[in-house]
């Protein structure tokens, strides 16, 4: 009679465990949602930030900021500096917004092809490839100064647009 009802036994947790396996094996275990909805992530901040952007062949870029905050809609980074492969960066404080990088406060940009822009706020265009400007700036190309009140230059061409110009030609 024990033999029997051990026997009963193991087969019904044999049927409740076969049960169990075919009940998790439908399942979608990505589909569940984990998230405890306490906990809000859409504010974070960061101090002394060190990021390095690499591609197939080494380094292609190194960003650093003395803090990062985002927000719901952007991020801000404080004491920015971006040293890039054929670029250098600088500013006071850079906003992130949908593809649109606006840099503010002592901006400097630097390329290898001798091409420099000093402004107080500079904007660029991610899709375009674009710099711009509509404040006071001095811009140096080589040997020659240009100051103006507005600028934009396309990174794909090299193209510098000024306007309200001021230039000292070598």
């Amino acid at each position: 009679m024990g033999e029997t009802l051990a026997i009963k036994i193991f087969a019904v947790l044999m049927g409740l465990f076969s049960l169990a396996l075919v009940f998790l094996s439908v399942q979608d275990f990505y589909f569940i949602d984990i998230k405890p909805y306490g906990v809000d992530f859409k504010n974070v901040e960061a101090k002394t930030l060190s990021a390095f952007e690499l591609n197939s062949s080494g380094v292609k870029a190194n960003y650093n900021a003395a803090t990062w905050t985002r927000y719901q809609d952007k991020d801000i980074f404080n004491a920015v500096r971006v040293f890039g492969f054929d670029y250098n960066l600088s500013a006071n404080e850079l906003a992130l917004t949908n593809g649109l990088v606006e840099l503010s406060g002592k901006v400097h940009y630097e390329d290898i092809n001798k091409t420099s822009i000093d402004t107080q706020k500079l904007i660029y265009d991610k899709k375009k490839e674009n710099l711009s400007t509509r404040t006071d700036f001095t811009a140096h190309r080589g040997s020659n100064t240009l100051q103006g009140n507005a600028l934009s230059y396309d990174l794909r061409t090299k193209e510098l647009s000024i306007k309200g110009v001021k230039a000292w030609l070598e």
